[in-house]
């Protein structure tokens, strides 16, 4: 059965790689290369071998997209882990819209 659509944006499905930088609990720095899944005009939904807590500000960086601005940061919404990997929801600043 297709599950109904309630989503604000469409998705587009996409399988190009990004980084993605955050600062942990304690003020220490990570970094993480994941894979888009899909994406929006504000948001993303990323797959990586790591879980990120939800509310954290990420730093991503997508060069594979050929945009201008190649850079751009959001909060995590979600994280939830799918077998050995985790798929994180990334709401995108309102200045740093992907499409």
């Amino acid at each position: 059965m297709k599950r109904n659509e309630t989503r604000r944006r469409e998705r587009v499905p996409s399988s190009n790689s990004v980084k993605l930088r955050w600062n942990g609990p304690a003020g220490d720095l990570h970094f993480a290369r994941g894979k888009i899944l899909n994406s929006s005009s504000e948001g993303l939904s990323i797959e990586l071998l790591e879980p990120i807590k939800p509310l954290s500000f990420v730093f991503l960086e997508a060069p594979q997209l050929n945009r201008s601005e190649l850079a751009a940061g959001g909060s995590i919404r979600h994280c939830t882990q799918k077998g050995a990997k985790y798929v994180v929801g990334v709401e995108l600043n309102a200045r740093a819209k992907w499409n």
